[in-house]
């Protein structure tokens, strides 16, 4: 679903991180350009997110207690900065990535988090036993600190959950499933997305996609319903692909729900 009228807070500038989408607004992009362009995109897991940001090649160097970034490295509030920034702007990590850290908060898949780094096996960086299981509404993670937050919470081990307090000045019951509304928090929480390697399944796919929980279902379709927001559709026409790797046979008339 979405909203046609809606906007992005710091939106002037295509170059700056895009921020104040919820997480699940941010699995339904995901979902949208997989069927714009035949290729599996998603979020990350949390392992993946964390592995990708430290570049490691060692589960070793993910156990590390990493340290604060720089300013060369990382958008944090030292900058004193009245939001989200040009993406791109600081030095990239050892795989050329850039803005891991700080700038915008990036959404992760799954809220496990639980002695995650024990747990972690070579060759095993994703933890797929929590995505798309019902959890509560209000427990999306969001990894990797922001402008917002001090240097030392800018860091491969860096967490901030997405909570109810995100939704201060929502006027609407039940809460938007799709925009944050605290502009004193919102607007510096994004997200990064993923392509696997090997494409995955589509019973993976749907749960890096699907509702994930009856309060934010209940939520959606109460905005569709109200027509607050739109089902969208992805009409075969309109597809760039000619060899796709999504895992589905017909793929005419998806929505992006």
């Amino acid at each position: 679903i979405y909203d046609p009228q809606g906007r992005l807070r710091y939106a002037d500038s295509d170059s700056v991180s895009a921020g104040s989408m919820t997480q699940y607004a941010a699995r339904q992009f995901t979902k949208w350009l997989s069927l714009r362009t035949g290729r599996q995109y998603r979020l990350a897991t949390e392992a993946e997110w964390t592995y990708a940001c430290v570049a490691a090649g060692t589960t070793a160097t993910l156990a590390q207690q990493p340290s604060a970034p720089t300013e060369a490295e990382a958008a944090t509030n030292l900058e004193q900065q009245d939001g989200p920034q040009q993406g791109g702007r600081k030095r990239p990590n050892a795989w050329g990535l850039y803005d891991m850290c700080g700038n915008v908060a990036e959404y992760v898949l799954d809220a496990d988090g639980k002695d995650l780094f024990s747990r972690l096996k070579p060759g095993e960086y994703s933890i797929w036993e929590t995505v798309g299981k019902s959890k509560e509404r209000y427990t999306d993670l969001a990894c990797g600190g922001n402008c917002w937050s001090q240097p030392a919470d800018c860091t491969a081990r860096s967490r901030i959950v997405v909570d109810i307090d995100y939704w201060t000045q929502e006027a609407n019951l039940p809460l938007s499933p799709t925009w944050l509304a605290s502009p004193e928090k919102d607007s510096a929480i994004g997200f990064r997305i993923v392509r696997s390697f090997s494409p995955l399944d589509e019973t993976r796919m749907q749960q890096c996609w699907n509702v994930d929980n009856e309060e934010l279902r209940d939520a959606v379709e109460d905005r569709v319903r109200t027509q607050k927001c739109r089902v969208g559709v992805v009409p075969i026409q309109d597809r760039i692909h000619t060899k796709p790797d999504l895992p589905f046979g017909k793929t005419t008339g998806d929505s992006s729900r």
